[in-house]
């Protein structure tokens, strides 16, 4: 029985994705995907995952500092029970994710050159793409 409302569920999804993805498809006036569409669509969309990464960063580096802080007290309170290690360990793993989002720019700025705009680096490359000049 189970495995039935499984398998239906899982028709359903299956259904309601494609549903979607043709209206999507014919929405756009029937021009269908190009690769500079494709590019841009891709470029919007992960163009906020560094700053999703960064709050992620920073939101389990304050929970495992937290938690490295309890601990250091609980061994405080009874050294048998609870050993320095673990605590210790909270505390690094705290620092590091602190730490993560300045390491994500300071690699950005590498690959990037130092400038942080997608849009004068896409411009570039569709400049030498189509032969024109690079706008903006």
């Amino acid at each position: 029985m189970l495995k039935k409302i499984n398998k239906s569920m899982l028709a359903a999804s299956a259904a309601f994705v494609a549903g979607l993805s043709a209206q999507d498809a014919h929405a756009g006036g029937g021009g269908g995907n190009t690769f500079d569409n494709v590019w841009q669509n891709l470029s919007t969309s992960i163009a906020g995952i560094p700053s999703l990464i960064t709050i992620v960063a920073y939101i389990a580096g304050v929970v495992f500092a937290v938690l490295g802080v309890l601990k250091v007290k609980e061994h405080v309170e009874n050294p048998q029970q609870t050993p320095l290690k673990s605590g210790a360990a909270y505390l690094a793993v705290g620092g590091a994710l602190f730490a993560l989002p300045f390491m994500i720019e300071i690699m950005t700025n590498a690959v990037n050159g130092g400038d942080t705009s997608t849009a004068t680096a896409q411009a570039t490359v569709s400049a030498l793409s189509y032969g024109g000049a690079a706008a903006g």
